[in-house]
């Protein structure tokens, strides 16, 4: 079911359906092997139903058994950090608002969340421990942002950039071939921090070329949404880095828009918007003229990709 769920496009209450027959059949019997439980959690994690896979995933660690693998406890530590901020960035785009109250629950299972990725990582660390943990302080960062508490943001940026920085590290060391998806985050990160900085940031010419190596060699090889997405990202962010948006926008809206034309799934492209109105207002708000208007309309021409309902794509979603 899980392999149906994620390269199969197999329709999501179908799924549920199957897997709360499967649950109704087994629960009773084979429910507390850790295992099986990882098993459901998986299975309700690819049909997008967080509340169920977190479930599952904690009956999974507390089995007797001890049958379930580690990679439950990086995934469950993940599921809640999504959740605990999709919960606030509906409130957001619902109520145009969110409450303290909602600020500060969202707050609370984050860093929960976040603790549990940092033990997970001293017990074992791996590239996706450490990028799931650079993404729990993205997220963090996100909600100190809406409640408006920059140094608290910034300090969770920081925290992102170093746990993507050793992700990719140990990309490098292993020549894994993903290495673009933590390096990219780390860029992302670093442009935030030093947004406000004269002369801004300074990328090292050799680790973007190895990035760019990463990404050919992807698309190459096992060519998917991401790599090609994530060569534009590539050009945005190097633009950013050089205060170049403006000259380079028409060149990264062409690439962004061909994209588009093959691929227009939303559930692909809200991880490329959710990454570029990360940056941009950053970027937009440090800058003047004529590149804080490229920043502004470049958001503003993704946002627009956001309300398709076609379904064009074979490619996998990203993992995190």
């Amino acid at each position: 079911l899980a392999i149906k769920s994620r390269y199969q496009k197999a329709d999501q209450e179908t799924q549920r359906a199957k897997i709360r027959h499967l649950e109704a059949r087994f629960d009773a019997q084979w429910g507390d092997m850790g295992a099986v439980a990882e098993a459901f959690g998986l299975a309700w994690a690819e049909a997008k139903d967080s509340t169920a896979a977190i479930r599952w995933y904690r009956r999974a660690l507390a089995a007797n058994d001890a049958s379930a693998s580690l990679k439950v406890s990086e995934q469950l530590g993940n599921l809640c950090a999504r959740q605990a901020w999709e919960t606030v960035d509906q409130a957001c785009k619902q109520n145009g608002r969110v409450s303290a109250e909602e600020l500060s629950k969202a707050r609370t299972e984050i860093e929960a969340a976040r603790d549990h990725l940092k033990r997970v990582v001293a017990v074992q660390p791996s590239i996706e421990r450490e990028s799931l943990l650079g993404s729990a302080w993205k997220r963090l960062a996100l909600v100190e942002a809406i409640a408006g508490r920059p140094r608290d943001e910034l300090a969770a940026i920081a925290s992102m950039q170093a746990s993507y920085a050793k992700a990719e590290a140990r990309a490098r060391d292993s020549h894994h071939p993903e290495l673009f998806y933590p390096a990219l985050n780390r860029m992302a990160a670093e442009l935030i921090l030093n947004a406000g900085k004269p002369g801004g940031v300074k990328f090292d010419p050799d680790a973007v070329n190895e990035v760019r190596k990463s990404l050919a060699a992807k698309a190459r090889d096992d060519p998917d949404f991401w790599s090609v997405a994530g060569f534009i990202e590539l050009r945005m962010y190097t633009a950013i880095a050089d205060r170049s948006l403006a000259a380079e926008r028409p060149k990264i809206e062409g690439e962004f828009e061909e994209l588009f034309t093959r691929v227009s799934a939303p559930s692909m492209w809200s991880s490329v918007i959710d990454q570029a109105s990360f940056v941009l207002p950053k970027y937009a708000a440090s800058a003047a003229g004529a590149e804080r208007s490229a920043a502004e309309a470049l958001l503003a021409k993704l946002h627009s990709y956001a309300v398709s309902d076609d379904v064009l794509s074979n490619f996998r979603p990203r993992s995190t």
